[in-house]
Order: C-alpha cells, then structure tokens, then sequence
C-alpha cells in the first residue's frame, strides 16, 4: 500500500510597521506624563500598547494596519488620534489638558 505524502502547510504572517517614540506631557506646566497609556488599534483591535516612564517617554510598535491611536490617563482628557495626525504630532510632544 503506497501513501500519499502528507502536505504541509505553512502560514507566514509578516507585520510590517514601525517602532514610533514620543513625550507626553502637562499641557499647562510642560512637565512630563509618566503612566499615560498609548494605543495603537485597527479598526477592531488593539495592536499595540505601551505606557510613558518617568521622564513622560514612549516607544510603540505602530503596525501599518493601525489606524488609530488614543493617549489616556487619569485626570487628564483622553487624546484620539489618526494615523497620519498621530505621525506629525510625534515630531513634537504630546500635550494632554486636565479635565
């Protein structure tokens, strides 16, 4: 009796993206943010996740399939972004008003 070899199927996933960094800080002071939660999501999950250390620094895997972005803490009006508006502002520092 022959046997039919078996096939194999492999799946490859590649995400392409970028690493993108950013400071988050008091919009009346200019202090630094620590703790402020960054997003990245698609149009249904979240893709990536990072939270900003004590000098109000981030650094977030940003997929290109993500299309938002949302900065959140505490206290602080939540920020929600576009992709291309997250980009531009990322030259500069993010500044986040009390609520």
């Amino acid at each position: 009796m022959r046997r039919s070899p078996s096939a194999l199927a492999f799946l490859a996933v590649v995400v392409a993206g970028c690493t993108q960094s950013g400071r988050v800080v008091d919009a009346t002071n200019g202090r630094p943010l620590p703790g402020v939660e960054v997003v990245a999501r698609n149009r249904t999950f979240e893709v990536g996740r990072m939270e900003t250390d004590a000098a109000g620094r981030f650094s977030v895997f940003a997929p290109v399939h993500a299309t938002t972005f949302t900065l959140s803490k505490p206290g602080y009006s939540d920020q929600y972004m576009n992709r291309r508006e997250f980009f531009s502002i990322l030259r500069n520092e993010f500044r986040m008003q009390r609520r």
